[in-house]
């Protein structure tokens, strides 16, 4: 057997952010490859015919990520061009091929893009505004104040944010608007050379774990712990109408809440983690947003996931997805790696 050596590292191919298309004909996906001169990645973006199986290249830039359909023919892709050091370029580019064009900007990390509309956008962002640090010393005031792989994060939040582009006026400056919960959000961002407002959908002092959107694109599910001191993994469900008034509370999770994806409209799938011990696996639940009611589906001992775990990855995406009334999971079972799926009353499949 062959050694391993440093040059086979750079042989890697990191596929991520995989996205099927509304009609089901074409896929996008990210290409990401180690460069030892720059001691950096390069990532391409590639659009995948689904019947035919054949791939046409669109666009190179550094950093590519977050790639999703905004319509049948038009893709979005995040990149790491903006001029601040953790801000977040989002471009769009035709299926057809041509110029990607520069769409948005934000002065930070965005790690989740969901349009609801061609100029009507959900973002997850980082809110690192409220860390207590300067150029001398950081501050740790929380639990937890310190995150593998991610540093210090006491007082850091993960903020959901909604951008109407339709409301955008380049010779005005569109900040201090009102947010859903009553906090003033003060953020702005750039339309090329414009600026927009964004409302803020949480409060400050509240982190977001996941967030859903309906097929039809007129409902909005989170999972989120307002907390401060200690983070107790405590969430709860927030149902949020684009357009409306604040979010409001649908269940009292009594525990991480994460995964969460739509089946249809009306029913929404989330597990829940609830730390009895360590690596224990989470409780499969189903919402029922019509009624109200939450149903807790079979308990398999599996974690949602793409392996148990590694330090040679890069990239990411969705490991839950539905269609038809179905959903499907990454499932994780010792070694490997399994596509399951689940029907509507919870029963399991290979």
């Amino acid at each position: 057997m062959k050694k391993v050596t440093i040059s086979d590292l750079y042989a890697f191919h990191f596929i991520s952010d995989v996205r099927i298309n509304g009609n089901g004909r074409q896929a996008v996906f990210t290409e990401t490859v180690a460069d030892a001169e720059k001691n950096g990645y390069n990532s391409r973006l590639w659009l995948l015919d689904i019947q035919t199986g054949h791939r046409d290249f669109l666009t190179q830039r550094e950093g590519i990520s977050l790639a999703c359909w905004l319509d049948a023919r038009t893709v979005l892709f995040a990149a790491k061009d903006g001029p601040a050091e953790n801000g977040t370029s989002v471009y769009e580019i035709s299926a057809e091929g041509g110029e990607a064009r520069l769409k948005m900007r934000f002065p930070f990390k965005v790690l989740e893009l969901m349009p609801l509309g061609p100029e009507l956008f959900l973002v997850l962002i980082n809110d690192e505004t409220q860390m207590e640090n300067d150029d001398d010393c950081f501050v740790a005031s929380e639990l937890p104040w310190w995150f593998n792989g991610k540093g210090f994060v006491s007082r850091r939040r993960r903020a959901l944010m909604l951008v109407d582009l339709s409301k955008y006026n380049s010779g005005e400056v569109s900040v201090g608007r009102q947010s859903a919960f009553g906090q003033v959000s003060s953020n702005t961002g750039k339309k090329g050379a414009g600026t927009y407002g964004m409302i803020r959908l949480t409060p400050p002092l509240m982190d977001v774990i996941s967030v859903a959107v309906s097929p039809d694109l007129q409902h909005v599910i989170f999972s989120a712990e307002a907390y401060e001191d200690m983070c107790r993994h405590d969430a709860d469900l927030w149902l949020y109408h684009p357009g409306g008034t604040a979010p409001e509370k649908i269940y009292e999770g009594h525990g991480d809440l994460a995964d969460l994806c739509f089946i249809d409209n009306d029913h929404l799938f989330f597990t829940r983690y609830t730390y009895e011990w360590a690596g224990r696996s989470p409780r499969f639940l189903c919402l029922d947003r019509v009624q109200g009611t939450v149903e807790q589906w079979p308990f398999y001992d599996k974690a949602i996931q793409n392996s148990v775990g590694s330090d040679a990855k890069y990239g990411g995406g969705k490991s839950v997805a539905s269609d038809g009334g179905v959903l499907y999971y990454l499932e994780a079972n010792e070694t490997d790696t399994f596509v399951a799926a689940l029907d509507r009353d919870g029963r399991r499949r290979y």
